[in-house]
């Protein structure tokens, strides 16, 4: 069993109904083992959660190596609310595009970095070996990879690692850090004919929201990153129409550069 097609096997991971939530990326996480393994890697399945696994496998490693690591995710975003105009677990090629959940993030990035190590592997292997790491569990805020670092204690050091994100193919050797942020608003319930008697924490969190929406750094810009962003990714609150909600949640996610201290930012917020 081997792939040296790279839409093929991003088409069969495409397949894998990956979206987190839930995630369930155990049958794509054993579909890519066996693959390394019949290609002469040694395998390890590390459990996470239900129906979740990470994957290490590696090739002509020692304990004295540093190897060349590439890693990945097998999880998704959701499909969201629009309708798809194309099957998104299809895996299918039109007009010269490959279309499905995870093409580019990252289905695309963890088969090319598989069919690049089985290749290397056969033709001129390195010398200090290949490692690759792909975790479930990343889209809401990288758990899996925490996990991995918590309880697995045979990571140790790299020459170099590579990720397979999505780079339009132009090498990024930097990335922005994350402030994600959970807020909530409360208030006090009344009858919807008779709101001047309660307190709309969803009026509260909209305010809120609105603030987050013309919010400013001011921060300067980073050589390699850009400037900071901010965005509000989920609205939650009230319980039914005829109700004043007593409570609201909202989510912030601001994607910082060496020029935004964290702690300053919260303060900020």
């Amino acid at each position: 069993m081997y792939f040296e097609d790279v839409i093929s096997l991003t088409g069969k991971l495409i397949a894998f109904n990956t979206v987190n939530p839930p995630g369930n990326e155990s049958d794509a996480a054993k579909f890519i083992g066996a693959l390394l393994f019949e290609n002469g890697f040694t395998v390890e399945y590390i459990p996470f959660e239900a129906n979740r696994l990470h994957v290490i496998a590696e090739k002509g490693c020692t304990l004295d190596s540093l190897p060349v690591v590439f890693t990945g995710h097998f999880d998704t975003i959701p499909l969201g609310a629009r309708e798809w105009s194309v099957d998104p677990f299809g895996g299918k090629v039109k007009n010269g595009k490959l279309y499905g959940r995870g093409s580019s993030d990252m289905k695309g990035g963890v088969a090319a970095m598989v069919v690049a190590a089985i290749q290397v592997a056969e033709k001129d292997f390195p010398k200090c070996g290949i490692r690759l790491i792909f975790t479930s569990g990343e889209e809401l805020g990288c758990q899996g990879a925490k996990h991995l670092v918590e309880t697995y204690g045979k990571l140790g050091k790299a020459k170099g690692i590579i990720v397979g994100e999505p780079t339009a193919n132009i090498p990024a050797i930097g990335h922005k850090g994350g402030l994600y942020l959970n807020l909530t608003t409360s208030g006090i319930t009344a009858h919807s004919s008779m709101p001047h008697l309660g307190d709309n924490a969803i009026y509260k969190a909209a305010r809120a929201i609105s603030k987050i929406e013309k919010f400013e750094f001011e921060a300067e810009n980073d050589l390699l990153l850009g400037f900071p962003t901010i965005n509000v990714g989920v609205v939650q609150g009230g319980m039914n129409i005829n109700s004043v909600p007593d409570h609201a949640a909202f989510t912030i996610d601001a994607r910082t550069t060496t020029k935004v201290d964290h702690q300053l930012l919260l303060e900020k917020i």
